[in-house]
């Protein structure tokens, strides 16, 4: 890959995080400036704010990689799953469950979404962080 394309494909990923939770959206935040996260990242308090985030985001080729809450006031990350697929669907959005859930029916009911890729607990530490670019699906972006 030239160095062009590797430029380009740096500035078309982007990492939201959606949370209800202040305090964790806060330590999610310090964690992926300390793992010296090199793509931009945007932390929101509710689901429909991102929805109308991605839904209002123009960039053509741009790849979303979505940390989602599931138990959320308002929106849950479920419904936030169900409305990417007719809101969003011709965006490009891999989604990582990040929740404090141990439902292994949590877990189940992710694996229905294709685009769910992967399922954490959260609050994520600063290896979670760093071991993101490990999931298969990410990895084989070769960010």
């Amino acid at each position: 890959m030239n160095e062009q394309c590797w430029v380009d494909m740096q500035n078309k990923v982007e990492f939201l995080m959606v949370d209800d939770d202040e305090m964790t959206l806060f330590i999610h935040e310090k964690i992926m400036h300390r793992c010296e996260m090199k793509h931009p990242f945007q932390s929101f308090n509710s689901a429909e704010k991102c929805l109308g985030y991605l839904v209002a985001d123009n960039t053509p080729a741009k790849l979303f990689i979505l940390l989602l809450d599931i138990n959320m006031p308002g929106m849950s990350g479920w419904e936030m799953l169900d409305r990417l697929e007719s809101d969003v669907k011709d965006k490009e959005i891999l989604v990582i469950m990040a929740t404090s859930s141990v439902d292994f029916d949590d877990r189940k009911r992710a694996e229905k979404y294709e685009r769910v890729i992967d399922f954490i607990e959260k609050p994520f530490s600063l290896d979670t962080c760093k071991n993101l670019s490990n999931i298969p699906q990410v990895a084989a972006l070769n960010l």
